[in-house]
This record gives C-alpha cells, sequence and structure tokens, in this order.
C-alpha cells in the first residue's frame, strides 16, 4: 500500500530504538556485546531506561506494562521516564551524544538514520535470530510493509529498531448521550451530521471534534477521498480546503524536500534507497524528512487556528 497525504503527517510507525551504552545509570540496550547466549544472571538487577512521549491514559497503560514486567522477575527493572514532545528529538540527540541518553528510546522510525552513522543503535538482529533467546519467525510475525520499513537500514537487513506502534483513526462515540436523544451510530457522513445537528440544537454542544492537528488531517482527507455528492456541502468545501492547505504546504517545500516526500510517502523506496539517488547520506534524507514534516505541520496549524 503506498504511503498517503495523512500518512505524511501521522508518520504511521513508531519504533523503539535500543541505544548502545548511553545511559548513565543503566547496562544499555545495546552494550552488552554483539548478541548470542543467555548472559549470567546479574548481581544487582539492570537498569534499563526508557524515553517517550506518552501522556495520559497511554502513560497509565505503558507504566502498568512496564510495573508487570519489573514484578515479573529480578533480573531487569525498567524504569520509564516522559519526555516532552516539543523538543524529544533534539533533547535525545543531545543527551545521546553527552553519554547521558536512554538505554530504549520511542521514536519515529525515520530518526535511526540520525544515529547510526555515529554507531548509537545497536543491531539486534543477533539477538532475534539467537537459537536459545530469540524470536523465531520474527519476520513472518511483522507485517511486511513495517518489516520492510526496520530493515531498511544496510544492505544485510538488519534490525535496528522494534516496531512498536502502528496509528490509524479511530472514530468514538457518547452513547449515553446518543441513547438519551434516541440516536444510532451514524453508518455515514449525512448520518453524522444529522447527529451533530440534534446534539448541537438539544446539548447546546459541538457534535464531532478529533484530538489534534494530526487527527484532524486524517478526517479532512477522509472527508475529501469519500467524495460523496450527497454529503453536506459546508462539509465537502471544508474538507477540500483542507486538502487545499496540505497542497500548499507541499508546493512551498524546495525541490529536494518535495522530492524526499515523493519518493518516500508516494513511490515507497527507503531512506537509503533515496539517499543513493540524490548522492546524500541516509542521515542527511532523515534530517530532510523531519523538517519537511515539521513544515507541513506548521502549515496545517496556522490554517486549524485561523
Amino acid at each position: 500500500m503506498k504511503r498517503n497525504l495523512s500518512l505524511v503527517l501521522a508518520l504511521i510507525m513508531a519504533a523503539a530504538l535500543v541505544l548502545g551504552g548511553c545511559s548513565s545509570t543503566g547496562s544499555g540496550g545495546g552494550s552488552g556485546g554483539s548478541g548470542g547466549g543467555t548472559p549470567d544472571a546479574p548481581s544487582e538487577p539492570v537498569e534499563v531506561v526508557v524515553w517517550h512521549t506518552f501522556s495520559d491514559h497511554q502513560l497509565e497503560a505503558f507504566e502498568a506494562i512496564v510495573n508487570d514486567y519489573n514484578a515479573s522477575q529480578s533480573e531487569v527493572k525498567v524504569v520509564s521516564q516522559t519526555q516532552a514532545w516539543d523538543d524529544f528529538d533534539e533533547k535525545l540527540m543531545q543527551a545521546v551524544r553527552n553519554g547521558t541518553g536512554p538505554d530504549i528510546a520511542l521514536d519515529y522510525a525515520a530518526t535511526v538514520a540520525n544515529y547510526l552513522s555515529d554507531g548509537f543503535v545497536a543491531n539486534l538482529t543477533p539477538y532475534i535470530t539467537d537459537p536459545e533467546i530469540g524470536i523465531e519467525g520474527f519476520a513472518d510475525k511483522v507485517a511486511p510493509g513495517i518489516y520492510r520499513e526496520a530493515t531498511q537500514f544496510d544492505d544485510a537487513g538488519s534490525v535496528y529498531i522494534m516496531p512498536v506502534v502502528t496509528t490509524g483513526t479511530v472514530f468514538y462515540y457518547n452513547k449515553t448521550m446518543y441513547d438519551e436523544l434516541g440516536l444510532s451510530a451514524p453508518a455515514t457522513w449525512d448520518e453524522l451530521v444529522s447527529c451533530c445537528e440534534k446534539i448541537k440544537a438539544e446539548k447546546g454542544a459541538v457534535g464531532f471534534g478529533f484530538d489534534n492537528l494530526v487527527d484532524g488531517a486524517q478526517i479532512g482527507g477522509l472527508l475529501w477521498q469519500s467524495d460523496n455528492r450527497d454529503s453536506d456541502p459546508e462539509s465537502r468545501v471544508d474538507a477540500q480546503e483542507l486538502r487545499q492547505q496540505l497542497i500548499e504546504g507541499i508546493d512551498a517545500l524546495n525541490e529536494q524536500e518535495r522530492l524526499v516526500l515523493s519518493m518516500y510517502y508516494y513511490e515507497n523506496l527507503t531512506m537509503k534507497e533515496i539517499g543513493g539517488i540524490l548522492g546524500v547520506s541516509e542521515q542527511r534524507i532523515g534530517q530532510i524528512n523531519r523538517k519537511l514534516i515539521q513544515k507541513l505541520r506548521d502549515k496545517l496549524e496556522r490554517y486549524m487556528k485561523g
């Protein structure tokens, strides 16, 4: 499946980067050698520091997993550390270079190239394929597109990231309110508009919304793609305007950024393949990708704020 405009803004896969020997308190997820075999049990728990940007319910769920794991054994202690989203990439890079970063970081797959050239990321392949401690049939257990994303960084198809999260748009509704107003869950855009109108009339509340700008972009794309001529004209105009903002944002990118966007998100090339075509390093392609995504986010944010 080709990547699309929504994916450009959502960056569909987050990944766990195992950073070699970075944490000042832990032993480091990648500092235990080249892999293979079961190490001797440590006299004290090995502390593994994980950086992430989870909050609210995501944070609760993640920390519940961490606590359950820590309680299940005594050899490893996972330490969950929440970081601010706004400057996460910059803070992570600085900490890694200073030797004070985490052992594991949850970040986008596209950022891995920024760490590889300096040897900051551990190659997980020896551990995954180890007959005693590995993950049997790993390639078959991961969706093909995600596996390709995780193994794009060298010719050997080494795994430097562990797929953790894929994202997609999920719609949900307030069943209590819908039951109170005699409404059923909408199955079409027209039904959604009718529900929203009744909620507004009866409750004085907005009947439909989204959590953030990325979700808004995805919803706008869905509305435009539906191309339903019978749907509410104002809704169609809003969706088309949102798509137009994305098109204008892409047009405002420089030539190199547009090439990277096209080859990565539409032609489905890896960053290494794009780097070879453009004659630059894989790390540089990762930097260009992050910059163009931020430009599109800024463009969309200005539009949404009016």
